[in-house]
Order: C-alpha cells, then sequence, then structure tokens
C-alpha cells in the first residue's frame, strides 16, 4: 500500500478556502501533481490580467497549474495520459463531470465548509454567517455529478464563529481549509486509501442550498437589531460588501461599512464609505451626515 505522501494527486480549487488547504496539504508532506484553478481574468477599472493567488502559490512550491475555462468542455490532457491516485477539491467553484471525477483510482474528495446536507452550494460559510449560527462545520464527502451531494468520509464541528466574534467569511473559509486539509492528513486519507474507513450516504431530505451572494445581499438598514447587521457584515465582508442608503439633503447616498467591531459586548459600526466620499470614522459620518 503506498504512504500517503507517495500518493499522486491534483488539486481543484480556487479562493480563500483553497488556499490554505493546498498550503496545509503541501506543508504536510502531501505531494500535489498539478493544480487546476479558474482562468486568469480582467479585473478593476483598467481591466488588467490577473492570475487567482492560488496560483501563486502554487507557483511557489514548483506546482504546475492547469486553468481550463469550462472542465466539462475541455478535459486538460494532462488527467488523461497519466495516472492518479485521488483528486482533492476545495471550492473549485464549478461543477466537474463523471468523466473527470472517475479518473483517479481512489476517485475524488471534496472539503466543504459545512455538516452536509445542511449548506450545500456555493456560499456555505457566508449563509451561515448571515443566518446568525454559532458554529459551522467541515465534511470531507465524495464528489458525485450532483452538487455537495455524495457519501461523507467524516465531518468536525467547529465553534469559531462564537469565539473569533469579529472574524469575516474570508476569515473563516481560510480556517476551513486548514481543517479540512488536516482532516485529510491526520489518519483520514490513510485510513480511507488502506480500505480502514467506511462512507455514510447524507440524508438527502434535510438539505438545505446556499447561492452564490449578489450585491443585494450586503444591504442594511440602520433601523436593524445590531446582531443583525454584524452577521450581514461578517457574511458580506469583503465581498459583495455591507452597506446601507442614507438620505442626505434629500439625496439617497450609498453607504460602505468598511468595519464593525464589538464594544462593550455591542456590535458597532467604526468607519464607514459615503457614496463618492473617503473612508471616515463612524462619529465623523454621525456629525456630518446625521445632524
Amino acid at each position: 500500500m503506498k504512504k500517503i505522501n507517495e500518493l499522486k494527486i491534483v488539486f481543484f480549487g480556487t479562493g480563500p478556502l483553497a488556499e490554505s488547504a493546498l498550503t496545509t496539504l503541501i506543508e504536510s508532506g502531501i505531494s500535489i501533481s498539478y493544480l487546476i484553478t479558474k482562468p486568469d481574468r480582467p479585473v478593476g477599472r483598467k481591466q488588467e490580467i490577473e492570475s487567482p493567488h492560488i496560483k501563486h502559490i502554487a507557483e511557489s512550491f514548483g506546482i504546475p497549474t492547469l486553468q481550463p475555462e469550462s472542465i466539462k468542455k475541455e478535459i486538460p490532457a494532462e488527467l488523461l495520459v497519466e495516472e492518479f491516485d485521488l483528486f482533492i477539491v476545495a471550492s473549485y467553484g464549478n461543477l466537474i463531470p463523471d468523466a473527470v471525477l472517475d479518473i483517479p483510482i481512489f476517485g475524488t474528495l471534496n472539503i466543504h465548509p459545512s455538516l452536509l446536507p445542511l449548506y450545500r452550494g456555493p456560499t456555505p460559510i457566508e449563509t451561515a454567517l448571515k443566518n446568525g449560527d454559532k458554529t459551522f462545520g467541515i465534511s470531507i464527502m465524495f464528489l458525485d455529478d450532483k452538487v455537495d451531494h455524495g457519501p461523507i468520509l467524516a465531518q468536525k464541528v467547529l465553534y469559531a464563529f462564537d469565539e473569533i466574534q469579529e472574524g469575516v467569511s474570508e476569515d473563516f473559509e481560510r480556517l476551513a481549509g486548514v481543517y479540512g486539509a488536516s482532516m485529510l492528513v491526520d489518519g483520514l486519507l490513510e485510513d480511507f486509501v488502506g480500505g480502514a474507513i467506511s462512507v455514510a450516504p447524507q440524508d438527502h431530505a434535510l438539505a438545505t442550498f446556499t447561492k452564490k451572494f449578489t450585491k443585494e445581499d450586503g444591504l442594511v438598514s440602520l433601523s436593524d437589531s445590531p446582531e443583525h447587521m454584524m452577521n450581514v457584515y461578517r457574511a458580506c465582508t469583503p465581498w459583495p460588501g455591507c452597506y446601507f442608503i442614507h438620505t442626505h439633503h434629500d439625496t439617497q447616498i450609498r453607504v460602505k461599512i468598511n468595519e464593525m467591531k464589538y464594544i462593550e459586548q455591542v456590535p458597532t459600526i467604526t468607519i464607514v464609505t459615503p457614496e463618492g466620499k473617503k473612508q471616515m470614522s463612524w462619529k465623523s459620518f454621525q456629525n456630518g451626515y446625521m445632524k
């Protein structure tokens, strides 16, 4: 039987969760043959081409990167001409067809940041934060051709939502990547490859689903409870951003909430950016726009 550091593995992923998971796997001695991530894209007003940050991480470890526009339509040739033991997916963002999932000897595993079947889909952490959940969890599962539908190998409950009160969605995505990858290297992969672990089907009747966030998801009202505003702020930071609409001199303006903190255990706005203006303290905004 191969040792886990001898397995030939391809990693699929984009974004903070994938970045921390990939780094944790590599630093734990796991060999990654290829990274598969999204293509480089034009970004910002100047539409300059930028690579996903995870590509730079892979390059720093000497791992070649493959960036198909659509893996359904364009299976990289490298996956078809070599033999692989395992694929690991972490927040890749695209459905992977059976023709790819079935390539590796041991199949394809996914690190998903929820306690499946709860919060299937693209925004499990953001949705849990917005709902005011106090905990979140990690599921290691087999991928099939449906969204977060496959059987579970292992799950772990984390209490960080409650413990890290001022963390935002990106912080928890990175934390989930570290925990998910650590679950794999701390015995789970070895037991799985050695046939010493069984999988459990999900109870699909209990499934809940998440959706991609839009700018509208970040809208709050100053009449909302501080707890609700903090939930939305944490869920929507850094993207799509948390904001409220304020009427100033008979004109409605969009005000971005750049920062909220717990002050004497009360969620409190501390820094904002009014539409068309520079960032300012909440006190300055109140003095200039609310009197």
